[in-house]
């Protein structure tokens, strides 16, 4: 049984088996993919995403949410002094907003060199640090 506090640790190390899932799917083809070769790693993708999604709604962060980038953006201009607001929140939603960016031109840059699959690769990795990260910030113990 899982307790509330180890979701988020389970949640990501659940998404980082399914990204690793369809990075070995992507690695084992040769570009372009086609038919099942595209179908399967996106929808394991999709189900991951769809499981981050979840667990970001589940924790209620705030300003840090992964498919509101455009309300993101747009609360900066909107809570800043010159619109009346108040700016206490405009370096989270920066940072949030510069993170997505940023993996973003990443995983473009990595896709244009003909290295797709690394991307899944590297977002394993990285969902493996937050997995790690999480379950130590929440003292959750998997045993």
């Amino acid at each position: 049984m899982v307790n509330r506090s180890q979701e988020p640790s389970v949640a990501t190390l659940v998404e980082a088996a399914l990204v690793l899932g369809a990075f070995a799917l992507a690695a084992a083809q040769t570009p372009p993919y086609r038919d099942v070769g595209v179908t399967v790693p996106i929808t394991l993708l999709g189900f991951g995403m769809g499981l981050q999604n979840a667990t970001a709604r589940a924790l209620a962060v705030p300003d840090l949410t992964t498919t509101v980038l455009t309300l993101t953006i747009t609360g900066i201009p909107a809570d800043s002094t010159l619109a009346g607001g108040q700016v206490s929140r405009v370096g989270r939603r920066l940072v949030g907003v510069v993170s997505m960016f940023l993996g973003a031109f990443v995983g473009v840059v990595l896709i244009e060199a003909g290295h797709g699959a690394l991307t899944l690769l590297l977002a394993t990795m990285l969902l493996v640090g937050v997995t790690v990260t999480a379950a130590r910030k929440s003292g959750a113990k998997f045993s």
